[in-house]
């Protein structure tokens, strides 16, 4: 069985609410066209419905899907994407090279190989975290214009480094 913490959680309170409704999951079922099996499943944290069926299930309910930012110490993410490019080579990449290159598009001949690791090996979510401990009060078109620049400067496959 392939659980995720976030479907777990969730699952758990969609049931908790539920049972405090005095819901069978059978009924459940019945009241947002969904099958029992379906609805033990979600419960279980087994299976991720899409949202649509999530937010069909929350109307049922009377609950509402809050998606919030999650708070993170700042700087913790421009330390891993630093690390994270710097594992194969013997000179670290400063974070202030980092986000010198983010902020402006420039980049020492010295960091194209981390930066080209860095951009080739990290995770999404991981990048967008980065850029934002570089801009805490928000990241501007033009970074993700220079992560491109960088991204086609280093020769990156990835599609969403693609201009």
């Amino acid at each position: 069985m392939n659980q995720k913490p976030q479907m777990v959680g969730l699952g758990a309170r969609i049931r908790d609410r539920r049972q405090e409704l005095g819901l069978t999951q059978s009924r459940l079922a019945a009241l947002t066209g969904l099958s029992r099996a379906t609805i033990n499943a979600f419960e279980a944290g087994s299976t991720d419905l899409g949202v649509a069926k999530v937010l069909k299930i929350a109307e049922v309910l009377g609950m509402t899907l809050e998606m919030q930012r999650r708070a993170t110490p700042a700087g913790r993410w421009l330390s891993a994407a630093v690390a994270s490019a710097s594992v194969s080579y013997r000179k670290p990449l400063p974070e202030s090279e980092l986000v010198r290159a983010i902020k402006s598009g420039e980049l020492s001949p010295e960091f194209v190989p981390h930066i080209a690791t860095l951009l080739e090996e990290a995770s999404p979510a991981l990048l967008v975290r980065a850029l934002s401990d570089a801009f805490p009060d928000g990241i501007p078109k033009s970074a993700w214009t220079n992560l491109v620049q960088l991204g086609k400067r280093t020769m990156v496959s990835r599609r969403h480094l693609r201009p």
